[in-house]
């Protein structure tokens, strides 16, 4: 018999953005939720708490409770997951009157006395449930329906999840005057900035995690890059900064590799950078050089307006090598080119001598040297960061990314 939730308000967690493999000792970043709260109503009326944890260190587990109108139900286990004993079950009726254990009735056990985890032995009373199903006639196994109800289940829980909206509990009184600075309360902004041979869909799921977490993310899709020109169809608009102060909210900027945003006109904020930051009056082209070897000036091929793009047999290994074949052809397809000229382009102003940086240095980069990245990472004064990535590391390590900007974010709020 399936009940059915009349209602349903969860919250998803990460409680432990950090685990370490216990036979290496090892420390790795985890974006995986490891926490799972549900509350709500049955259909019969019953009122149901469930919360499922995982990596705890005190083995918390699994806890089903049920109130219902005549008594209640508790299920629980120690682990969440590869279990070595089966949940216990406890129940009561009447008032006042003690959970007691509630034994699994012997004709629901078909299978001979095991030490095996309680959880394999989960899949094998499901294999000889359907067994003995096939051969009586019967339903005692989950079906398709079941799994199916399971699956819409959890989908409402994470719907309900991403919709909750946590309530103001310091909610001034109606006659309280509204305070101008209430708008910092909110989360910054992040406004995303792409690089050479690549467009605004590159920050896909940096857009979505950032998203779940509660910030307005904006991803800017930039014209190829032309040293001293602007397209016609392009009308002037007021730069990012400015638009977000008439907004005013804070905000952060994700810069990506080969951006040469660093106009006088980002003055605030903060910014997150990948690949090259250029200095006043430095050009792109002699600081790649700088630090050889780089594999991107042999990978480039210009088309027939002369415009560069990278090659597409050798993107993966100049690129973006730590990617899955369907980003990989996505990339090279719906990369944006650039002049060539642009290498020999002097830069007119860096912002990142007025605004505090953040930088992501690509320690498996082929098309920009990690010690230039090393470099301009402390020319900048920026708080850096290491990963284990090609030049592209918010494709391939976003939740590394992520947490990375909501440091940042962080400090843009705070007023660092």
């Amino acid at each position: 018999m399936w009940l059915a939730p009349a209602s349903v308000s969860a919250e998803v967690l990460n409680q432990f953005p950090d685990i370490t493999i216990i036979e290496t000792g090892k420390t790795y970043l985890n974006s995986t939720p490891d926490q799972v709260l549900v509350i709500g109503r049955l259909a019969n009326g019953g009122v149901y708490t469930i919360q499922i944890e995982g990596g705890k260190r005190n083995n918390s587990g699994l806890q089903i409770d049920i109130t219902g109108m005549k008594g209640d139900l508790k299920i629980s286990n120690l682990l969440s997951f590869q279990n070595p004993q089966d949940n216990l079950v406890e129940g009561s009726q009447g008032n006042g009157e003690p959970l007691q254990a509630l034994p699994v009735p012997a004709h629901y056990s078909c299978l001979p006395a095991s030490t095996l985890d309680a959880s394999v032995l989960d899949l094998a009373h499901l294999y000889t449930a359907y067994a003995i199903d096939r051969a009586a006639g019967t339903r005692t196994a989950p079906n398709f329906a079941d799994a199916l109800r399971m699956h819409r289940l959890i989908e409402v829980i994470f719907k309900s999840f991403l919709n909750w909206k946590p309530p103001n509990i310091n909610t001034k009184p109606k006659n309280s005057p509204v305070l101008m600075n209430d708008s910092k309360n909110s989360k910054p902004s992040i406004v995303l900035v792409h690089g050479a041979f690549a467009d605004a869909s590159s920050w896909q799921k940096i857009i979505l995690a950032l998203k779940e977490k509660g910030f307005p993310v904006t991803a800017v899709s930039k014209s190829p890059q032309i040293p001293g020109r602007r397209c016609r169809h392009h009308r002037p608009r007021p730069p990012i900064a400015k638009r977000e102060r008439r907004a005013r909210r804070p905000f952060l900027r994700g810069r990506g590799h080969y951006e040469r945003g660093n106009s006088e006109r980002e003055r605030e904020g903060a910014r997150l950078c990948f690949g090259v930051r250029s200095d006043s009056g430095e050009a792109l082209g002699p600081l790649i050089e700088s630090h050889p070897p780089s594999s991107l000036p042999s990978s480039v091929v210009p088309d027939s307006a002369g415009f560069l793009y990278i090659d597409r047999n050798k993107f993966r290994d100049v690129f973006a090598s730590d990617v899955s074949e369907t980003e990989l052809t996505v990339m090279a397809a719906t990369q944006k080119p650039i002049a060539a000229a642009i290498f020999g382009e002097p830069m007119t102003a860096a912002a990142w001598k007025t605004i505090p940086s953040w930088y992501i240095v690509s320690t498996q980069d082929h098309a920009i040297n990690p010690d230039l990245e090393r470099f301009m990472a402390k020319r900048i004064k920026a708080q850096t960061v290491e990963l284990v990535a090609s030049h592209v590391p918010f494709i391939s390590k976003p939740a590394e990314v992520v947490r990375v900007i909501e440091t940042a974010a962080a400090s843009v709020k705070a007023g660092v």
